[in-house]
Formats: C-alpha cells, sequence, structure tokens
C-alpha cells in the first residue's frame, strides 16, 4: 500500500513531511544536519509509526487517496497485512 507524503522546504533547510490521508502524520528533516536520515526513511518511520499507533489503538486507517504532488511512501507488509487481518481500514 502507497501513501504520498506532500514534501514542504521551509526556512531553507528544512524539509517538512505530511500525509494527507492520515491527518497528524507528519515529519521533518533538517538539512543541516549530516546526511544520516535520509527524507523517504523518515517518510516511510513516521508513515509506518502513525498506522501502527491507529492499529494498536482499535481505530479505523484510512485508504490511500491522496493522488497531488509529492513522495510515494511504501508501507511495509507485514504492517498492511496486519491491518487488513484486523479490518480497521477505512
Amino acid at each position: 500500500m502507497i501513501y504520498r507524503a506532500t514534501v514542504k522546504v521551509q526556512d531553507g533547510h528544512f524539509i517538512l513531511m505530511e500525509f494527507p490521508d492520515l491527518p497528524g502524520c507528519q515529519t521533518f528533516v533538517d538539512l543541516n544536519v549530516p546526511e544520516s536520515r535520509k527524507p523517504y526513511k523518515v517518510a516511510k518511520e513516521a508513515l509506518e509509526g502513525h498506522v501502527q499507533t491507529l492499529a494498536m489503538l482499535g481505530k479505523p486507517v484510512p485508504k490511500p487517496s491522496y493522488s497531488g504532488p509529492g513522495m510515494m511512501v511504501d508501507l511495509s507488509g507485514s504492517l498492511e497485512k496486519l491491518i487488513r487481518d484486523c479490518g480497521i481500514w477505512k
């Protein structure tokens, strides 16, 4: 399952990534910090953590629907299976 994150550069050195399908799911990367954490990796961690939290709380997980510009981030197969098995796709 692929979600799309919007990507905005702020103050010339921050990259803010937000997932429109998952209200409250956002993260950022400071480009002034050594490139040990790539934007895609940080976005994937935020996406998976947010979805896991929703699943643990028994809350519905919105299916991807945003088709605007942004970075495509893949949800891991095992997490996607867990959500499907629990029947909490919204």
